[in-house]
Protein backbone atom coordinates (compact mmCIF):
# COMPACT_ATOMS: atom_id res chain seq x y z
CA UNK A 1 0.00 0.00 0.00
CA UNK A 2 1.73 3.23 -1.42
CA UNK A 3 1.06 6.28 1.23
CA UNK A 4 2.64 8.66 -1.51
CA UNK A 5 4.47 9.26 -4.51
CA UNK A 6 8.28 9.69 -4.61
CA UNK A 7 9.93 12.52 -6.66
CA UNK A 8 11.47 9.97 -9.00
CA UNK A 9 8.47 8.30 -10.15
CA UNK A 10 6.93 11.82 -11.10
CA UNK A 11 6.44 11.40 -14.79
CA UNK A 12 6.78 14.52 -17.18
CA UNK A 13 8.90 15.83 -20.12
CA UNK A 14 12.60 16.12 -20.04
CA UNK A 15 14.22 19.47 -21.13
CA UNK A 16 15.26 17.56 -24.52
CA UNK A 17 11.84 16.80 -25.49
CA UNK A 18 10.61 20.26 -24.43
CA UNK A 19 13.07 21.67 -26.83
CA UNK A 20 12.67 19.35 -29.92
CA UNK A 21 8.76 20.29 -29.92
CA UNK A 22 9.70 24.33 -29.47
CA UNK A 23 11.82 23.77 -32.52
CA UNK A 24 9.82 21.98 -34.26
CA UNK A 25 7.05 24.45 -33.92
CA UNK A 26 9.12 27.20 -34.30
CA UNK A 27 10.48 25.73 -37.79
CA UNK A 28 6.67 25.25 -38.90
CA UNK A 29 5.50 28.99 -37.86
CA UNK A 30 8.34 30.24 -39.89
CA UNK A 31 7.25 28.14 -43.20
CA UNK A 32 3.83 29.67 -42.71
CA UNK A 33 4.94 33.26 -42.44
CA UNK A 34 6.75 32.90 -45.65
CA UNK A 35 3.83 31.67 -47.48
CA UNK A 36 1.57 34.06 -45.87
CA UNK A 37 4.05 37.12 -47.24
CA UNK A 38 3.96 35.07 -50.74
CA UNK A 39 0.23 35.04 -50.74
CA UNK A 40 0.27 38.69 -49.62
CA UNK A 41 2.45 39.78 -52.05
CA UNK A 42 0.10 37.57 -55.04
CA UNK A 43 -2.71 39.50 -53.95
CA UNK A 44 -0.94 42.83 -54.17
CA UNK A 45 -0.32 42.60 -57.63
CA UNK A 46 -3.09 40.79 -58.72
CA UNK A 47 -5.51 43.83 -57.21
CA UNK A 48 -3.11 46.23 -58.84
CA UNK A 49 -4.03 44.58 -62.62
CA UNK A 50 -7.61 44.56 -61.50
CA UNK A 51 -7.47 48.06 -60.69
CA UNK A 52 -5.85 48.76 -63.97
CA UNK A 53 -8.02 46.91 -66.07
CA UNK A 54 -11.13 48.53 -64.46
CA UNK A 55 -9.58 52.11 -65.28
CA UNK A 56 -8.78 51.10 -68.71
CA UNK A 57 -12.49 49.58 -69.51
CA UNK A 58 -13.99 52.88 -67.64
CA UNK A 59 -11.40 55.07 -70.20
CA UNK A 60 -12.23 52.76 -73.03
CA UNK A 61 -16.17 53.12 -72.32
CA UNK A 62 -15.94 57.02 -71.21
CA UNK A 63 -14.43 57.42 -75.04
CA UNK A 64 -16.44 55.02 -76.61
CA UNK A 65 -19.63 57.18 -75.29
CA UNK A 66 -18.25 60.65 -76.01
CA UNK A 67 -18.97 61.49 -72.14
CA UNK A 68 -17.76 64.86 -71.95
CA UNK A 69 -18.82 65.26 -68.27
CA UNK A 70 -15.41 67.12 -66.79
CA UNK A 71 -15.63 69.91 -69.49
CA UNK A 72 -18.67 69.76 -71.35
CA UNK A 73 -17.77 72.97 -73.59
CA UNK A 74 -14.57 70.88 -75.27
CA UNK A 75 -14.59 71.99 -79.00
CA UNK A 76 -11.85 69.36 -79.59
CA UNK A 77 -12.78 66.08 -77.81
CA UNK A 78 -9.88 63.38 -77.92
CA UNK A 79 -10.69 60.96 -76.15
CA UNK A 80 -9.49 59.60 -72.42
CA UNK A 81 -5.53 58.90 -71.76
CA UNK A 82 -4.03 56.53 -69.05
CA UNK A 83 -0.67 57.14 -67.69
CA UNK A 84 1.73 54.87 -65.87
CA UNK A 85 4.16 57.36 -65.02
CA UNK A 86 7.46 55.64 -63.83
CA UNK A 87 8.40 57.60 -59.99
CA UNK A 88 8.54 56.10 -56.38
CA UNK A 89 5.97 54.46 -56.41
CA UNK A 90 4.52 54.46 -59.82
CA UNK A 91 1.88 56.13 -60.40
CA UNK A 92 -1.58 55.61 -62.81
CA UNK A 93 -3.35 58.18 -63.86
CA UNK A 94 -6.72 59.02 -66.12
CA UNK A 95 -7.02 62.20 -67.79
CA UNK A 96 -10.07 63.42 -69.85
CA UNK A 97 -8.10 65.42 -73.26
CA UNK A 98 -9.37 68.19 -75.06
CA UNK A 99 -7.23 68.96 -77.93
CA UNK A 100 -4.20 66.92 -77.96
CA UNK A 101 -3.75 65.98 -74.43
CA UNK A 102 -0.77 67.79 -73.51
CA UNK A 103 -0.60 70.37 -70.38
CA UNK A 104 -3.62 72.27 -69.92
CA UNK A 105 -6.01 70.11 -72.72
CA UNK A 106 -6.09 67.38 -70.26
CA UNK A 107 -8.02 67.12 -67.07
CA UNK A 108 -6.88 64.95 -64.22
CA UNK A 109 -9.50 62.53 -63.41
CA UNK A 110 -8.35 60.57 -60.72
CA UNK A 111 -4.72 59.21 -59.65
CA UNK A 112 -3.19 55.89 -57.84
CA UNK A 113 -0.01 55.21 -56.68
CA UNK A 114 0.42 51.50 -57.22
CA UNK A 115 2.25 49.01 -54.23
CA UNK A 116 5.72 50.30 -52.87
CA UNK A 117 6.65 46.15 -54.08
CA UNK A 118 4.62 46.18 -57.91
CA UNK A 119 6.49 48.21 -60.36
CA UNK A 120 5.53 48.60 -64.40
CA UNK A 121 7.90 47.60 -66.96
CA UNK A 122 8.30 51.26 -68.42
CA UNK A 123 6.22 54.82 -68.42
CA UNK A 124 2.85 54.17 -71.05
CA UNK A 125 0.15 56.38 -72.37
CA UNK A 126 -2.71 54.81 -73.84
CA UNK A 127 -5.13 57.06 -75.57
CA UNK A 128 -9.07 55.47 -76.45
CA UNK A 129 -9.87 57.21 -79.25
CA UNK A 130 -13.91 59.18 -79.03
CA UNK A 131 -17.01 56.94 -80.61
CA UNK A 132 -14.75 53.64 -81.07
CA UNK A 133 -12.74 53.29 -78.15
CA UNK A 134 -9.82 52.39 -80.42
CA UNK A 135 -6.45 52.90 -79.46
CA UNK A 136 -2.16 52.35 -80.07
CA UNK A 137 -1.97 48.39 -79.37
CA UNK A 138 0.34 48.24 -75.97
CA UNK A 139 0.93 45.51 -73.39
CA UNK A 140 1.88 46.59 -70.02
CA UNK A 141 4.08 44.27 -67.83
CA UNK A 142 3.89 44.42 -63.67
CA UNK A 143 6.46 42.98 -61.48
CA UNK A 144 6.72 42.25 -58.20
CA UNK A 145 10.04 40.88 -57.31
CA UNK A 146 9.70 40.65 -53.88
CA UNK A 147 7.92 37.31 -55.03
CA UNK A 148 9.69 37.53 -58.44
CA UNK A 149 6.59 37.59 -60.40
CA UNK A 150 4.74 39.49 -62.95
CA UNK A 151 1.73 39.17 -64.93
CA UNK A 152 0.50 41.30 -68.23
CA UNK A 153 -1.98 43.43 -69.42
CA UNK A 154 -2.57 43.71 -73.18
CA UNK A 155 -4.46 46.24 -75.26
CA UNK A 156 -5.54 45.67 -79.16
CA UNK A 157 -5.59 48.14 -81.37
CA UNK A 158 -9.38 47.54 -81.26
CA UNK A 159 -9.77 48.85 -77.65
CA UNK A 160 -10.16 45.38 -76.19
CA UNK A 161 -8.45 44.68 -73.06
CA UNK A 162 -6.93 41.37 -71.53
CA UNK A 163 -4.56 40.36 -68.84
CA UNK A 164 -2.48 36.92 -68.21
CA UNK A 165 -2.16 34.74 -64.47
CA UNK A 166 0.99 35.31 -62.47
CA UNK A 167 4.04 33.95 -64.25
CA UNK A 168 7.60 33.97 -62.42
CA UNK A 169 10.91 36.11 -63.94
Amino acid sequence: MKKGLVLSEIEGFTLIELIVVIGIMAILTSIGLAYFNNFNEEKKINSEISRFVDVLHLARSKSMTNDLTPMPACPDFSGYQIEIVQASPVISKLNFCCGDCLGANKTLLQSHNLYSTVSADNSYTILFAPHTGATLAKTVRFTNATIGKFATVTIQSSGLISNTDLSAL
